[in-house]
């Protein structure tokens, strides 16, 4: 621990009163204003070095930190996302746990209005972020509080190997796949658990100031997911036959049904995530993709580099203002 506090201490006198960006370029970290949605660590670990050692610096660079992050969301400045906790819990609310910061107290408070903001009523939940993969899967969108949902990546993988060795359509494929999507979530679940126990392994190797088990404790999960892949592409690979067999006992009314209901899925899922995400400024974008597909007859790759030109022409319209690009103000993504 003494040495976590000497490197947050001299990590202190590098950043200021700015943070860290979320990622490192060229081993280093590069300094930003307050506009990451990790800022409220590097503030967060400031506190515990106070609670730890007593030391006023650690407090009083805290405090500073929580000025910006009042000014951040009285102003609004990049929180249209959800990771509102990871930046006002152990930066604001910490303080005012620890020293009875007001201003910890006001800000905390603003972001929780904010983060309500992103309240669906109608269906209980806090709006994340849209899946990527399958648009079957873009309604679920990414797990809130203790709800996880199925994993996109069972249908992914097992709805291939079923169109490709047994010859089903796309649509029945996605259909028969569905129960895998729930199997693939209890199996990274019960990975994400195995990889907890790791972190015991990597505090203790830290208070030892064994650095070496450290680093490889801290990286072992990365090793932990590799081989669950492996597993898993290889049960896939050798149940293809067995998922034949089991495919071709399905009548063809019922096979008729599946294909059905697998046209539906695209569907239903993404009204899911236009009824959370759609604003007016999007609809353009919407009646394109429309006209390109239905009318115009496009394929998925057509269509997806015709959206990356419109993309990059507003884009760089956006950006023609005569500024400097050293002047310009760099804005970072959100994003786990």
């Amino acid at each position: 621990m003494d040495f976590v506090v000497a490197q947050t201490r001299a990590n202190m006198e590098y950043f200021g009163s700015k943070f860290p960006w979320s990622a490192t370029k060229g081993l280093k970290y590069p300094i930003i204003e307050n506009i990451e949605w990790t800022d409220g660590f590097w503030t967060g670990l400031l506190w515990l070095c106070y609670e730890y050692t007593g030391d006023e610096a650690f407090r009083q660079r805290a405090e500073q930190n929580i000025d910006s992050f009042l000014h951040r969301v009285e102003n609004r400045i990049e929180l249209d996302h959800h990771d509102l906790g990871f930046l006002y819990s152990p930066s604001c609310v910490a303080g005012y746990k620890l020293v009875g910061s007001e201003k910890g107290k006001r800000a905390g408070i603003l972001a929780a209005d904010k983060l309500m903001e992103r309240y669906n009523q109608r269906d209980g939940f806090i709006q994340a972020w849209g899946a990527v993969g399958e648009l079957a899967f873009m309604g679920y969108g990414v797990s809130q509080g203790g709800s996880i949902p199925p994993n996109h990546m069972g249908p992914g993988i097992v709805g291939a190997i079923m169109a490709i060795t047994a010859g089903v359509n796309v649509e029945t494929a996605l259909a028969l796949s569905i129960p895998f999507a729930v199997g693939f979530q209890f199996v990274l679940t019960a990975t994400y658990t195995f990889a907890t126990t790791l972190t015991g392994a990597a505090t203790r190797a830290l208070e030892k100031k064994n650095f070496r088990m450290f680093r490889l404790a801290a990286n072992l999960t990365v090793w932990v997911f590799f081989i669950v892949g492996c597993l898993i592409g290889l049960a896939a690979a050798l149940s293809a036959s067995g998922l034949e067999a089991v495919i071709n006992l399905i009548p063809a009314w019922l096979s008729t049904g599946l294909t059905v209901a697998g046209k539906m899925l695209p569907a239903v899922g993404f009204a899911m995530i236009l009824n959370v995400m759609a604003k007016k400024e999007l609809i353009p974008f919407v009646l394109l993709g429309y006209v390109l597909v239905s009318y115009l007859g496009l394929g998925t790759m057509a269509v997806a580099i015709t959206a990356t030109a419109v993309a990059l022409i507003v884009f760089f319209n956006q950006n023609k203002g005569g500024v400097a690009a050293e002047d310009e103000e760099v804005v970072f993504e959100d994003g786990i």
